[in-house]
């Protein structure tokens, strides 16, 4: 038999007790709510990957060829707001979901369901002088994901 400490049996049953509940929540979620959670979770894990594995370029041109597809080719209409929950909460669970990753996914998922979306990056001096850059989804003018930090970034033009 192996002797597990018990303080590592304590977290493991912490971390199944966890996801037990949040099953739970996501089993009771209508069905449309589980499938927009499915496709973000699609959506972001690919953006990961690919801005892992491809330049930016060619991963934002995929993007927004795919961006404009699906704005011709929606599938049914969900609030906007909604969208940017479904990225939000899957983002969560993917690991180095970046605010970048997060905007391109929701730039899809809001094509995809029918709003029209932008992606926008903007840049601003840490306190050490560095440059930071942000990025984040705005659709019909309103920020849909990476909203809470925004104030501090200077948008660049749309390119």
């Amino acid at each position: 038999m192996i002797n597990i400490p018990a303080r590592l049996r304590a977290r493991c049953a912490s971390a199944v007790i966890n996801f037990q509940r949040r099953f739970a929540i996501v089993r009771g979620l209508p069905p449309a709510e589980r499938w927009l959670l499915a496709e973000a979770a699609l959506l972001v894990l690919s953006i990961r990957i690919a801005l892992w594995l491809l330049p930016f370029r060619v991963v934002w041109r995929a993007v927004d060829r795919l961006t404009q597809v699906f704005t011709r080719h929606h599938s049914i209409e969900i609030p906007a707001a909604r969208n940017g929950w479904a990225v939000a909460v899957v983002s969560t669970y993917i690991p180095a979901a970046s605010c970048l990753t997060q905007a391109m996914s929701a730039q899809l998922l809001l094509a995809r369901h029918g709003h029209v979306a932008r992606l926008r990056i903007g840049v601003a001096k840490d306190a050490h002088g560095q440059l930071a850059a942000h990025a984040w989804a705005e659709s019909g003018g309103q920020i849909v994901v990476g909203g809470a930090i925004r104030e501090r970034y200077t948008a660049l033009p749309n390119f």
